[in-house]
């Protein structure tokens, strides 16, 4: 029988609608790991509370977004990549300094990123190939 509650990774590709609901992740008890992919239409990624204990988030090839909700809530988040996610302009700065846990904070190849304020002390910061960015903030 398939317990929700055994999976550690989680690959969500090729999402194609508007809106993402989280609702079902909050039975996954032990889930440390999520990786989403090619979600060419969603704007917003609002991460509910049934996320809160994942160390690790990578989202890659997201044209739209440009808001990830409740970020500052994921307290076990150590390493957070966004790649390609050419809408986004900066991270809630209340939100990152939140995650006192952050290890590892990747950009790369999102071209309207402008700035990212309240990285904690202990995190490494890359940005990569993102023509807008301005390091002083």
């Amino acid at each position: 029988l398939f317990q929700l509650g055994e999976f550690v990774k989680l690959h969500i590709g090729g999402y194609s609608l508007g809106e993402i609901r989280f609702e079902v992740l909050g039975e996954l008890r032990k889930f440390n790991e999520l990786w989403m992919s090619n979600c060419p239409l969603l704007k917003t990624l609002p991460l509910l509370p049934g996320l809160k204990e994942i160390q690790s988030l990578t989202l890659v090839h997201f044209p739209r977004l440009i808001e990830i909700q409740g970020l500052g809530e994921l307290k076990s988040l150590q390493v957070l990549h966004i790649w390609e996610c050419n809408s986004i302009k900066s991270l809630n700065e209340f939100d990152l300094s939140n995650l006192q846990n952050l290890k590892s904070l990747t950009f790369y190849g999102c071209k309207s990123l402008e700035r990212v304020l309240g990285v904690p002390k202990s995190c490494q910061l890359v940005v990569d190939d993102c023509p807008r960015f301005n390091r002083d903030g």
